[in-house]
């Protein structure tokens, strides 16, 4: 067996190189019962980083807007408190509030809110106008018998 004197690792008899860091192995080898020597103290060199480092930019959390948030709560409510007015502002408000997002450029959220408002709105005012129209339809009929 041939020692590494780099690593001091074992290596085959015939080897020319070291097997684990590619040293040229003397042609003497080592007495059978004395230790490997110790590797060698040597730090390593400074590698640099691949990239260098570059610090992600800082989002500040996205605040929702009070328009979008008045809008669906509005436009929910018309079913039950505010029939056709509480729609009409939850139209109305869904509206601003889309816009408002849209030249905020990212600062604000609450889109989806405000689509929500606007399209159950415009949901209340159609069955409002459906239920009238069948409404009237049944009083004409039975007034007519």
């Amino acid at each position: 067996m041939k020692i590494c004197p780099n690593c001091a690792s074992e290596n085959q008899d015939n080897a020319v190189f070291c097997s684990t860091c590619g040293a040229l192995l003397e042609k003497s080898e080592a007495p059978q019962g004395a230790p490997p020597p110790p590797p060698p103290t040597t730090t390593p060199a400074y590698t640099p980083p691949a990239q260098p480092y570059t610090p992600q930019p800082y989002f500040p959390p996205m605040s929702t807007d009070g328009l979008a948030v008045a809008s669906l709560a509005l436009s929910i409510a018309s079913f039950f408190f505010l029939p056709l007015i509480g729609a009409i502002l939850g139209i109305i408000f869904g509206q601003m509030s889309k816009s408002k997002i849209a030249q905020s450029k990212g600062t604000l959220g609450g889109e989806q809110l405000a689509q929500a408002g606007v399209i159950i709105g415009w949901v209340h005012i159609g069955l409002v106008i459906f239920v009238t129209i069948i409404v009237l339809v049944l009083v004409i009929v039975g007034s007519s018998m």
